[in-house]
């Protein structure tokens, strides 16, 4: 049976009260404690056997860092996650506008929406490397003179150098937002796609502003736990969310979407 080992006052936005205490309980560096904090999200360990979660957990408790065990089979799974086309606003809620085949979309009471998390990742397209060659016509002037005298065309042309056409590449930056639900239901959305129509008159001609600003609104009207993604947005739009933002807690956000460190 698999444990987890959570850091209960995780903030991935300030790693530093806990380097010391993490670094201690495993024998790390403080530089590699605090990659371990932020691969696993607050996550520590996430498929040991109950003894060495056990253990892990009371060193971190005795260093002064608060940590959590859970039996994998308790943490809450997200569900399927549906893509949006576009929303719609109301004092009631956030409704979604779903692409097929994601079935009938409802209005989320805003107290519903438990989750609010923003990122992006980059693309590299590259086109494939084309040679310049020689035509189907110059082949079979070249095979009539082969034939005729018996000589290679080639003996008889100056070599030219090939031409080759070096490949291009363009890096696309995709920007996405999702929120996940009270009920465990899950909503992405790209930003580059996604109709903000339903921003009224908070929409402008600019879709990365409006991305920040769909962000920020589902962060103010909501009691979301934000990750670092939608924290910036959310902080950097005064006018549409007033000041003070929420910090996303540990268990609120990593115990919903526990995420396996990269080794």
């Amino acid at each position: 049976m698999s444990h987890s080992v959570l850091l209960v006052d995780f903030d991935p936005a300030n790693l530093e009260p806990l380097s010391k205490p993490v670094a201690d309980a495993y024998g790390f560096s403080p530089a590699d404690a605090r990659l371990r904090m932020r691969q696993g999200w607050g996550f520590l360990e996430w498929d040991s056997p109950p003894q060495r979660a056990n253990a892990i957990a009371g060193a971190l408790n005795h260093a002064g860092a608060r940590a959590q065990v859970f039996e994998n089979s308790s943490l809450r799974q997200p569900g399927e996650t549906a893509v949006m086309s576009g929303f719609a606003l109301s004092p009631d809620g956030f409704l979604p506008e779903l692409r097929a085949p994601y079935g009938t979309p409802r209005t989320i009471p805003w107290i519903e929406i438990s989750i609010v998390a923003a990122g992006g990742f980059s693309e590299e397209i590259v086109a494939g490397a084309a040679v310049e060659g020689q035509g189907k016509a110059v082949g079979l002037i070249n095979m009539g003179i082969l034939l005729a005298t018996g000589i290679p065309a080639g003996l008889l042309q100056v070599r030219r150098k090939k031409k080759e056409k070096k490949p291009k590449s363009n890096t696309l930056f995709i920007s996405f937002g999702q929120l996940t639900t009270a009920n465990n239901e899950s909503f992405f959305f790209n930003a580059d796609t996604v109709s903000f129509a339903g921003l009224g008159e908070a929409k402008q001609m600019s879709s990365a502003q409006n991305y920040r600003t769909l962000i920020a609104l589902l962060a103010q009207r909501s009691s979301a736990r934000l990750n670092m993604g939608a924290r910036g947005p959310f902080e950097l739009t005064p006018s549409l969310v007033g000041a003070g933002a929420r910090q996303g807690g540990a268990q609120g956000l990593c115990a919903a979407h526990p995420r396996r460190p990269v080794q």
